[in-house]
């Protein structure tokens, strides 16, 4: 648990840089859907997810 928690802001962060916000929804397209498929797709990415524990202020996840 205390690693999805530490990771959280940065994945957040990757997903407002580079899913949603920057593709427009389709038509009759779900929200939640788009997140559930951004999220797949981020947790499919070991080098991006193991990127996320890279940072100086989670840098102990890593001990």
């Amino acid at each position: 648990m205390l690693l999805t928690m530490c990771s959280i802001p940065r994945t957040w962060q990757y997903m407002k840089n580079n899913g949603v916000s920057k593709k427009p929804l389709k038509k009759n397209e779900s929200l939640q859907s788009r997140i559930d498929q951004d999220l797949n797709g981020i947790k499919g990415n070991r080098k991006l997810v193991r990127s996320f524990f890279g940072a100086q202020s989670v840098a102990y996840t890593t001990d």
